[in-house]
């Protein structure tokens, strides 16, 4: 049998996922005021070094983990839906959950989202013309919400995968993986990533049909699949709650040796000296400085997920008012993140502030904007349902 043993709500992770929303918001703000990576709207010249340096390292880290964490939260819950609803239910439940807001998404959020770019001066974008009903085919798309598509096949081949291995007993793991085991994890997960950025390297946007369905960190797919089978496993095998504080300890500081030692030895070539080398060799394409900076992400991947459940776990395990309002706030939230730090930051551009100053406005703004929206949103009949 495959069928997980029964557990009460796990407030730490709905609590983390919600926290992790919070972060993917952040992040999108950083973009607005660093060069790291394309956004709807950016407030260009980028010519303040240390904006340039906090920001472009918050984004790396935030790269290196938060998508993979929340691909595991998901993965978690997977098979107690499954199990609950068979097969015919659970896909149904997930189109409705999944694919109904990507459609949302796809039709009209990502084409209000890339109004921002007619915001910007014609200078920097090349756009002359005004936004009309002629550019609107080319600017659909998933936008942030590759994420829900990428879970939404995820869970098509994990109910695939239930159907093929039927009722056959499956092997348990009930002992919490040890030290020895997460380390050999995290080295394989890096060689793989290394592998595959040869193929697909970071900073590539893969595209299936134009600009609409494009995966914008493909690069990062061995993470995300791996951290949601890990999910999985942690549901089945009864990993939560778990991990123990020294265990949690130790990951954060792999994790912040890794960022200390890894992260500028790839990037430049060299310790502590955090510049980008000629060329962005850690990108890809088989190099050594790719192999430092897939064992460096890797390591983060998983290292900040321990410890974030650790200390989740250990501190807000619980469903208090306010994190009761974010932890149901939160899918909406990340629907509609995009939408809101594009205007927001639109408001603000007269602003002659420190792009670092701009930016912890910018943050303290949109955070409780968009969930606020998003509560707004889900009390529309029927809306909480999906959302």
């Amino acid at each position: 049998m495959t069928h997980s043993t029964p557990r009460g709500r796990v407030f730490a992770l709905d609590n983390l996922r919600a926290a992790l929303v919070m972060l993917v918001i952040l992040h999108q703000a950083a973009l607005v005021y660093s060069a790291f990576a394309p956004f709807y709207y950016v407030e260009p010249p980028f010519a303040d070094p240390l904006a340039l340096l906090v920001l472009g390292l918050f984004a790396l880290v935030n790269q290196s983990w938060f998508m993979a964490a929340l691909f595991f939260i998901a993965g978690y819950f997977t098979p107690d839906s499954y199990d609950h609803k068979g097969p015919g239910r659970y896909l149904g439940g997930r189109l409705l959950r999944l694919g109904l807001p990507l459609l949302v998404g796809f039709f009209i959020l990502e084409p209000v989202a890339r109004l921002g770019l007619f915001l910007m001066p014609s200078a920097s974008t090349g756009i002359t013309a005004p936004p009309s009903l002629e550019a609107y085919p080319k600017m659909i798309g998933f936008g942030p919400l590759w994420f829900v598509a990428l879970l939404l096949v995820f869970s098509f081949f994990y109910a695939l995968w239930r159907q093929i291995v039927g009722g056959h007993a499956l092997p348990s793991y009930r002992h919490e993986p040890s030290r020895l085991q997460g380390i050999v994890f995290v080295l394989g997960l890096a060689l793989v990533a290394w592998l595959w950025r040869m193929l697909v390297p970071l900073g590539l946007e893969v595209s299936l049909w134009g600009d609409a369905l494009s995966f914008p960190t493909l690069a990062y797919l061995p993470h995300y699949l791996a951290l949601f089978v890990i999910g999985i496993m942690t549901r089945r095998n009864g990993w939560l709650p778990a991990p123990t504080p020294n265990a949690a300890r130790f990951w954060f500081l792999a994790s912040v040796l890794a960022t200390l030692v890894l992260l500028p030895w790839a990037l430049s070539g060299s310790f502590f000296q955090l510049t980008f080398s000629q060329g962005a060799e850690f990108t890809g394409s088989g190099t050594w400085q790719s192999g430092l900076y897939a064992l460096w992400d890797s390591t983060m991947a998983f290292g900040l997920l321990v410890a974030a459940l650790g200390l989740f776990e250990a501190r807000i395990n619980r469903e208090g008012p306010v994190w009761k309002f974010f932890a149901r706030q939160s899918y909406a939230a990340f629907l509609i993140h995009a939408v809101v730090v594009v205007f927001v930051a639109y408001g603000l551009h007269a602003l002659a502030w420190p792009a670092l100053a701009k930016f912890a406005l910018l943050a303290a703004i949109v955070v409780p904007l968009s969930f606020g929206i998003a509560w707004v949103i889900r009390r529309i009949p029927g809306v909480g349902k999906v959302v």
